[in-house]
C-alpha cells in the first residue's frame, strides 16, 4: 500500500512538471521521457519549482543541466 502511495506521488508529480512546461510550448518526448522516468520524489520537487519559474521547456532543460 505504501509503495502504490508513493508510485502515485511520483507519477502526479512528473504530471504536474509536463503540464507546467505543456503552458508555455511543447514538451519533446525526450524531455518527457526524462521526466517521466525519474522516481526520487525529491528531485521532482526540485523540478517542479524549476518547471514553475522556467519560460519553457528549453529553459527549464538547461537549468537542469547547470545542476549536474
Amino acid at each position: 500500500m505504501r509503495r502504490l502511495k508513493r508510485d502515485t506521488r511520483i507519477e502526479e508529480r512528473a504530471a504536474v512538471i509536463i503540464e507546467l512546461l505543456s503552458e508555455h510550448g511543447d514538451v519533446s518526448p525526450g524531455l518527457q521521457t526524462v521526466i517521466t522516468e525519474q522516481t526520487d520524489l525529491l528531485t521532482l520537487r526540485q523540478w517542479c519549482h524549476i518547471a514553475a519559474n522556467s519560460k519553457n521547456a528549453e529553459d527549464f532543460e538547461e537549468k537542469l543541466h547547470q545542476l549536474r
